[in-house]
């Protein structure tokens, strides 16, 4: 929840609490140090190191006002001209000046059209996946392609540490208004942000001190002491690929109304519904009788950081234990409470809890398993003028860190859903499978709640 009416001269100055003017948030610090092979990367949120906005543009397109866009979004957002090298006492934050943005452009009308097509395909490969250098920058990059008369794709790639899945909504948003107000429309330009990324960073290292930090990180550990931090991988690797394996499925209508249903009656959210649903699952599949599975948490609790670019990431972990075989109504409860005492925890930086660990555990992560539960979020989508736009989805492959995380779109009728596995435990046709078991067991629980979770058996053909 933000802190409402709360105004940037709130967030002490560097002056008044001794700040260092360079200083990462803890998120910032596990993907630089992460980045420069100082520790072996944790399980973190598996999302892609870089993200992208690709949109194909249909129509007349003016390239000035695009240009023009692009540079005064990098001028209002400091965070997208930052690099991160290394100071005295590690990673230190500069913030270039803005000098204009380059926007590399390619014309492919020329060429036959499977030639284009093949251009297209490899040039955008190389605009996504090309490597960042974090201390020298830039850490984002644009580039157009033109494949036909009236056709363009924009593609915007930046990387991780300076942006996150909220930061792609405010970017489409910015970018429709500020195109149509170069584009001589009659919308106005946009206010400045109220505040920039290094005052969030000031303010989440000054909201908490030692004694809290100690405090919270004692907490975690209690809770999550004697859980079971074994994982599908532990057991079988059943796959020789080397590339993540995943598969995109949705709950249909029927599944999706029965699941809300029944979370409804019991009094949980369908969140909750579904997180109880996908560690049973895990059970079911190999996984250990008492888990703990990472839910990535967005921290931008104060109204001055919710459109702001940059990343606003933590990590909760939350402990379900199956044990004594319970039916799956009395597991709603148990996860609910665990859910409840996680979240009362949740402000401890994911990071500081993991530098916090025993000594040679420190880039460990405790748990193996994500559960991401996206709530009606708004669909990422560009209104410009006389063009039409569609969103391209061109790689960002997860990193496949987890042994198994399940991302849920709630699109309100039904759950939009990716599982994948890490590489080299399950192959795209067997993650395929898991996908279909685990509607299966939706159907079976929402006909069955009450029954024992030693009852549900899962189709193995």
């Amino acid at each position: 929840m933000c802190e409402k009416g709360v105004s940037r001269l709130a967030i002490a100055s560097k002056d008044e609490e001794g700040f260092p003017p360079g200083r990462l948030s803890y998120s910032e610090e596990l993907l630089w140090l992460s980045g420069q092979n100082r520790i072996k990367m944790p399980v973190f949120i598996e999302c892609p190191l870089h993200l992208s906005l690709v949109v194909r543009l249909r129509g007349r397109l003016d390239e000035r006002a695009l240009r023009k866009s692009l540079d005064e979004i990098v001028r209002r957002h400091s965070v997208l001209r930052c690099r991160f090298p290394e100071g005295e006492g590690g990673p230190v934050r500069v913030i270039e000046p803005h000098s204009g943005v380059r926007l590399p452009r390619h014309d492919l009308t020329s060429a036959a059209r499977a030639e284009r097509s093949r251009r297209t395909e490899r040039l955008l490969d190389e605009h996504v996946s090309a490597a960042f250098d974090l201390q020298q920058g830039p850490l984002w990059r644009a580039l157009l392609l033109r494949v036909d008369s009236d056709a363009h794709i924009l593609a915007v790639t930046v990387h991780h540490i300076v942006f996150d899945g909220r930061s792609r909504q405010v970017l489409a948003r910015e970018l429709s208004a500020l195109y149509a107000h170069f584009k001589g429309d009659e919308q106005q330009a946009l206010e400045d942000p109220p505040a920039q990324y290094p005052d969030y960073a000031r303010w989440q290292r000054q909201r908490l001190d030692q004694a809290a930090l100690a405090r919270l990180t004692r907490a975690w550990k209690s809770r999550l002491a004697g859980a079971d931090a074994a994982g599908l991988g532990d057991q079988r690797l059943e796959a020789s690929a080397q590339e993540v394996a995943s598969c995109r499925f949705a709950l249909s209508e029927q599944r999706t109304a029965a699941l809300k249903d029944l979370s409804r009656h019991q009094a949980v959210t369908p969140a909750i519904g579904l997180f109880s649903l996908y560690c049973l699952f895990l059970h079911k599949i190999g996984g250990p009788r008492d888990l703990l599975v990472g839910l990535p948490l967005s921290d931008r609790r104060r109204r001055e950081f919710e459109d702001l670019i940059g990343l606003f990431t933590n990590v909760m972990v939350v402990r379900a234990d199956m044990s004594g075989d319970p039916d799956f109504l009395s597991l709603l409860k148990r996860l609910r409470t665990s859910l409840q005492q996680a979240y009362g925890q949740q402000e401890l930086p994911y990071w500081h809890f993991l530098s916090q660990r025993q000594e040679g555990q420190a880039a460990e992560s405790p748990y193996r398993f994500v559960f991401n539960y996206m709530n009606r979020a708004p669909a990422i989508a560009l209104e410009l003028p006389d063009l039409r736009a569609e969103i391209l989805d061109v790689g960002n492959r997860p990193p496949g860190l987890a042994d198994l995380s399940l991302f849920v779109q709630d699109a309100g009728e039904t759950l939009s859903c990716r599982l994948w596995s890490k590489p080299g435990l399950f192959t795209s046709g067997q993650v395929k499978r898991l996908a279909e078991q685990f509607q299966e067991l939706t159907s079976l629980v929402a006909d069955l709640p009450a029954h024992r979770l030693s009852d549900y058996m899962l189709s193995t053909s």
